[in-house]
């Protein structure tokens, strides 16, 4: 495969939960064509306040929204609570430390994380919240925890955030196409996937002919 996909996002990024089925159709009709690589942006990293009505306010807009546009599943539950902090780097540090040990799992366990955010709730600030999804895809989950707590993958999880800004890219879900040397922007936000696989093709023909 000559091409590469990247994919720049957060699993606590909203849109970036709507837009999971498109862009598991885009890599489903690319499969063999192009391999998929995928980054952590870090939308609110570092968060130490918990979720004031303002905040919740905001979320509950988004997250509605979202839900018309995509129709993927949406609990509020959490907005009931006083004490979540809506902090996006331990959930992001999860899929770097994933991509770690199984490289080949870390879309399904991004999507995994993802649901048990959105769906269900489930706090990604504690680390037993990542137990169900890490036994799910049959990796040690003592070699995950201490890996997912130890400073070398919270200072990794920082260092890759800064790499993503440092390519200017600011919004997530992101896109990008890389293919004959070249990198090339897909989306920047939601969109069908009809319309990224037109837009794939069109630069990966291009590049061939």
């Amino acid at each position: 495969m000559n091409s590469t996909i990247w994919y720049i996002g957060d699993p606590l990024c909203s849109w970036c939960w709507g837009f999971s089925p498109q862009f598991e159709q885009l890599m489903d009709a690319l499969k063999g064509e192009a391999q998929l690589r995928i980054r952590m942006g870090g939308l609110r990293p570092g968060t130490r306040e918990v979720m004031d009505e303002r905040l919740k306010s905001f979320l509950s807009h988004h997250w509605h929204e979202v839900h018309h546009r995509s129709g993927q599943p949406f609990s509020f539950d959490i907005m009931k609570r006083d004490d979540f902090v809506y902090d996006t780097e331990p959930p992001c540090r999860a899929v770097i430390v994933m991509r770690h040990l199984q490289p080949a799992k870390e879309w399904a366990f991004f999507k995994a994380i993802q649901y048990a955010f959105y769906a269900q709730n489930k706090d990604t600030n504690q680390t037993a919240t990542y137990l169900p999804l890490v036994e799910e895809l049959g990796v040690d989950w003592e070699t995950f925890r201490e890996k997912f707590e130890s400073d070398t993958f919270k200072k990794k999880s920082w260092q890759e955030f800064a790499e993503v800004a440092e390519l200017g890219i600011r919004g997530f879900p992101s896109v990008l196409l890389q293919t004959s040397g070249r990198v090339h922007p897909i989306t920047l936000g939601y969109m069908q996937a009809s319309l990224m696989l037109e837009r794939a093709r069109a630069f990966m023909n291009k590049t061939v002919s």
